[in-house]
């Protein structure tokens, strides 16, 4: 079945991959890889603006192609009743180790233009310190 909706894909992605400007695109087309982290990001955001799923590429087929795939998706359906359910799904985060990153107050919100660090913590609107709960 995959077959049939191939071309139907393949021409879906390009159609969106060529409205990406140059420098996007080749950055969005590369898996994300452990030298630069913006390119995983670039990867990840532009994702499901190309990735498409077999039902949508099925509405534009046309022909004899359209045919075979309602027969296909007919025949399939008859094992529906013995599909098992889709799993669960959750997110999750976890620790990379004991100790949190440090966090600090940012001067006008510029990622990297750090001031103080702020601690974990109830809120407090006492202007004494407090002490640090670091180990």
């Amino acid at each position: 079945m995959h077959k049939l909706l191939e071309p139907e894909i393949e021409k879906e992605y390009k159609e969106n991959f060529d409205k990406f400007p140059p420098r996007s695109s080749r950055r969005s087309a590369r898996l994300p890889r452990s030298e630069r982290p913006s390119s995983g990001k670039m990867y990840y955001k532009a994702k499901p603006q190309l990735d498409h799923s077999e039902d949508a590429a099925a509405k534009s087929l046309k022909g004899d192609a359209a045919r075979s795939w309602a027969e296909l998706k007919d025949g399939l359906a008859q094992f529906d009743t013995i599909q098992p359910p889709p799993e669960p799904i959750a997110q999750a985060m976890i620790d990379n180790g004991r100790e949190s990153p440090r966090t600090h107050v940012l001067a006008v919100g510029v990622y990297d233009a750090y001031k103080e660090e702020v601690e974990p913590g109830p809120f407090n609107l006492d202007p004494a310190p407090r002490r640090s709960l670091r180990p």
